[in-house]
């Protein structure tokens, strides 16, 4: 959708799965690990499951993350995504 053209695209679900995303404004739960990572679990929404991903530093508290196993579906700008190592949460 977009607001300023008032254009509404519609199709199939497929062109919805993505397999990477960029995530900004990263909040770190502690400085050990503000880190390179290189895989991590990774969930988009509260009742999805964790998926294993690999984190890719970019610059400005950025990364890129590469889903392991599966496209996800319709991953939005302005999600939140939650980081995981095993049962910690590190950003």
């Amino acid at each position: 959708m977009n607001p300023d053209t008032n254009t509404l695209w519609l199709g199939p679900k497929e062109t919805l799965m993505k397999t990477d995303m960029i995530v900004r404004d990263i909040t770190w739960s502690h400085e050990k690990y503000n880190r390179d990572w290189k895989m991590i679990s990774v969930k988009i929404r509260h009742r999805t499951l964790e998926i294993p991903a690999q984190l890719t530093r970019l610059k400005n508290n950025t990364c890129r993350i590469d889903f392991e196993r599966f496209p996800n579906v319709a991953i939005t700008p302005g999600q939140t995504a939650v980081f995981y190592d095993g049962d910690y949460v590190v950003g």
